[in-house]
């Protein structure tokens, strides 16, 4: 498994160890899940998520995370609509989730300090309403301690529920509510 921060050539690597172990004799199913389609490019073919033997040995899959993510929705809604109660949040309000929200991927979230992820929240639209930050750890507990002066402990796919007042440009520390944290691994 190739890890890391992009540009760092992750998909170029993965793409040639894989070639040089299907031509050494082994069976290598390459797969990707970069929006961006990079993998499709490294080995010049368009891929789909079903995998495609692009030599003998050698195949290559592209999953696309969106469309996982539609057709899951139903279920996931279910979730969330739970969760939501859980936090004081109306039934009404929870039933607006009628689809899937559109992603926007921003690159200072990967790796960033409480301060950094602050500019991310600071920067939404006053008309996004909720927001879900997805990143990693330290700076998104980091964030939660800053926002709300509570360390809840976030192990890898914890939640954290904030309340935040006001528009998301007038965001300060301090200034958010802990609603809700939950840690699916105990």
């Amino acid at each position: 498994m190739f890890t890391g921060k992009g540009g760092v050539g992750k998909t170029t690597l993965a793409a040639a160890t894989a070639a040089l172990l299907a031509r050494a004799g082994r069976k290598v199913l390459v797969v990707s899940t970069d929006p961006a389609h990079s993998l499709g490019d490294a080995l010049a073919v368009e891929l789909s998520g079903e995998p495609l033997e692009l030599e003998p040995g050698l195949f290559a899959a592209h999953i696309d995370t969106r469309a996982l993510l539609d057709g899951s929705w139903t279920s996931l809604r279910g979730h969330l609509r739970t969760l939501l109660a859980g936090a004081g949040v109306d039934e009404l309000v929870a039933d607006e989730l009628d689809k899937a929200p559109d992603p926007v991927f921003d690159k200072r979230v990967y790796e960033a300090s409480a301060k950094k992820l602050l500019a991310v929240v600071r920067d939404l639209p006053d008309g996004a309403g909720p927001a879900v930050l997805v990143g990693h750890n330290p700076g998104v507990a980091d964030l939660i301690e800053l926002l709300t002066g509570k360390s809840p402990e976030m192990k890898t796919s914890a939640i954290a529920v904030l309340n935040v007042p006001g528009s998301w440009a007038d965001v300060r520390p301090g200034g958010a509510e802990l609603v809700e944290h939950v840690t699916p691994r105990g």
